[in-house]
Order: C-alpha cells, then sequence, then structure tokens
C-alpha cells in the first residue's frame, strides 16, 4: 500500500501539470473518435483538441504500486456519458485512452 500511496503523492504534489498533460493526451487520442461520434448528431462541425479538454470533467483517480495510475473523467457527453480513462505511470508515460463505462454503471 506504501507505494500506491507514494504514487498519489507524487500526482498531486503537481496536480495541475499532471492534469493538463493527461487531458492533452486524451484528446490527441480521442478526438478522431469524438469528430465520429459527433458526426453522427450533427451537433457541431468538428471537435477540436481544445473543445475536448474542455468538456472533460475529472472524476476519479486509481493510484497502484509501481507508480501506475488511472484518470477518469465525465465525457461532458461526447460519448453519451461514456468515461474517458487514461492510464499512465508516473514516469510520465501514458499508455492508453480509452472510453468505458462510467463508474457508477460498474
Amino acid at each position: 500500500m506504501f507505494k500506491a500511496l507514494k504514487t498519489a503523492h507524487t500526482l498531486f504534489e503537481e496536480q495541475d501539470k499532471w492534469i493538463q498533460k493527461i487531458r492533452m493526451y486524451a484528446a490527441a487520442e480521442l478526438v478522431d473518435l469524438a469528430n465520429d461520434w459527433i458526426q453522427e448528431e450533427d451537433e457541431i462541425e468538428e471537435m477540436t483538441e481544445e473543445m475536448f479538454m474542455d468538456l472533460m470533467s475529472l472524476d476519479t483517480i486509481s493510484v497502484y504500486p509501481e507508480g501506475d495510475f488511472d484518470f477518469y473523467f465525465s465525457d461532458g457527453d461526447m460519448f453519451a456519458g461514456h468515461s474517458i480513462i487514461v492510464e499512465g505511470n508516473i514516469d510520465e508515460t501514458f499508455t492508453r485512452a480509452q472510453i468505458g463505462l462510467r463508474l457508477q454503471d460498474k
């Protein structure tokens, strides 16, 4: 448990930096998918990475030993209420951004 707490502490110390990096990663990875969903709805012409990041809202963070973490964001209805999940490590590598079930649905 100590190692997981160390991960949490590292993220907390520079939370603004981490949130920005994680939002940028998610937007870069998922903006094309968001645009595919938007085309079905015809609400806006095109989602930009900046718009994507503005719609994300942090819900939950899970931390693990060895520096791994998962950030769960609400999607601002870009993906019909699914969560945006970003997985990474405190060594500043991100392994995946995806959409998934909202935590309440699990």
